[in-house]
């Protein structure tokens, strides 16, 4: 609604400043007056001394300001005709057509009234024809008003030379005194050729210039109509990504409260059966207890590591893990995990859901390269001698184009047309936590995943 409003005082401005244009336009020869060139004084200097580049000089003066008096009509009339036709569309292209030339034809009898300047039938014939396509191709393609005002300027002053040419008297053309002075002072002294010639050029360059600028300005239409259609798919696309990630939020919630909920039944089930052995078997009851507190520990833990995320912590890698391998085990489908540790008391510092989401997520990734055709999937763990720990995921996949590798960590991309944020995700956790994530990949033999990790060195 808002947009409307301010395209409706848009609109009214554009007319307001069309009719003060169209005011300027009837008014401009009292400002700007003709006998400001002397035109007689010159063309008596031009005879006697035969100068030809003075007569020339004085008509394109002359072509120059009934220009500068006839662009804020035209201009004027055009803005006011394209603000109204937006509000009066029941009468459509037919206003389009009739409004500029009733206008000018008004705006035209004026200044003759008053000045009693007047452009003659023929330039005045073709001004209007001319300034009708320009308005036409100004509504198609929508171009700055700067730029729409420079094509009808150069439009108008190009016509205007027709009113100098001595070749166009037969048409009625240039029959002002200033206009009439000129010509048969040209006559005279036998330039009547080159200011022919001289007219014929200015015209045919502003009307070259002028499709140029119209050309020009479809380019640029166009240009800004496709620079807005890859906003508004760049928009698009980054509310996707961000519906993906929270769709991947709430899966990976939803399966942190699975995971929750194993300790949590392992509580509720272990107190029931307390209840029955807490009369007659101490001992049993005792181990039970350990193991609900246990139980409650873990939960406890996984809370605080999804609360707080910076949260950092020594991590058995063989228990991690496991952890992992077992969140994926139901979409593994006819795919293989081998999983080996080096040795079992390797540990690292970090947060275990986000370092187990992290790994699940490559696995995910292998597990859907070979979802049609099964595999094997083979994850090691070592610990290096420069206190890393290696973890290795390799699988027997059909590997990662070598146009896609660079791309590969890249947030959005997906060669499956999956949101694109699995990868990414897992890359920022594993640089978070100080470590690395490297990608090897050979097409048609397999995909391998080298993420190294600082590893806990205890006294």
């Amino acid at each position: 609604m808002q947009a409307e409003q301010m395209a409706v005082v848009h609109k009214r401005r554009v007319i307001h400043f069309g009719i003060a244009l169209i005011v300027i336009g009837v008014l401009m020869p009292a400002v700007i007056q003709i006998r400001w060139l002397y035109v007689s004084t010159k063309m008596k200097w031009a005879v006697e001394h035969m100068d030809q580049g003075l007569l020339i000089l004085t008509a394109a003066q002359l072509v120059l300001i009934h220009a500068v008096y006839a662009f804020p009509q035209f201009f004027g009339t055009l803005l006011l005709v394209d603000g109204l036709r937006h509000q009066l569309n029941r009468f459509g292209r037919y206003f389009g057509l009739i409004a500029p030339v009733v206008l000018l034809s008004l705006a035209f009898g004026l200044s003759y009234i008053i000045h009693g300047n007047t452009n003659g039938l023929l330039t005045s014939v073709v001004l209007v024809a001319l300034c009708l396509g320009v308005s036409a191709a100004m509504r198609k393609n929508d171009p700055s008003i700067f730029a729409s005002a420079l094509v009808i300027m150069l439009v108008i002053f190009g016509v205007q030379w027709l009113n100098v040419m001595p070749i166009m008297d037969r048409f009625g053309s240039g029959r002002e005194e200033v206009y009439v002075e000129i010509k048969q002072v040209a006559r005279f002294m036998q330039a009547g050729p080159a200011l022919n010639f001289i007219g014929l050029l200015f015209l045919c360059f502003t009307f070259i210039l002028a499709v140029l600028l119209i050309r020009m300005m479809v380019v640029y239409s166009r240009e800004l109509a496709r620079e807005r259609q890859d906003h508004e798919r760049e928009q698009e696309l980054q509310m996707m990504r961000m519906a993906a990630l929270e769709a991947k939020a709430f899966s990976e919630v939803r399966s942190l409260t699975h995971d929750l909920k194993t300790p949590l039944t392992a509580i509720q089930g272990l107190t029931s059966v307390l209840q029955l052995m807490v009369s007659t078997q101490g001992e049993q009851a005792a181990a039970i207890c350990d193991r609900i507190n246990q139980a409650a520990d873990n939960m406890n833990e996984m809370i605080t590591d999804i609360i707080m995320q910076d949260r950092r912590q020594p991590i058995n890698v063989s228990e991690l893990m496991t952890y992992t391998t077992a969140q994926v085990s139901p979409k593994q489908g006819e795919c293989t995990i081998r999983l080996s540790v080096e040795d079992e008391s390797i540990k690292v510092v970090g947060n275990r859901v986000r370092l187990a989401r992290a790994l699940a997520n490559l696995l995910e990734n292998s597990l859907l390269a070979m979802s049609s055709s099964g595999g094997q999937i083979d994850i090691s763990v070592k610990s290096l001698p420069d206190h890393r720990v290696r973890i290795v995921i390799a699988d027997n996949g059909p590997g990662v184009p070598e146009e896609d590798k660079p791309k590969i960590f890249d947030l959005g991309f997906s060669t499956r047309g999956t949101a694109g944020l699995g990868l990414p995700f897992a890359s920022e956790v594993i640089r978070n936590h100080g470590g690395t994530v490297n990608l090897w990949s050979v097409p048609g033999v397999g995909t391998k995943v080298v993420i190294y990790l600082p590893e806990v060195i205890e006294n």
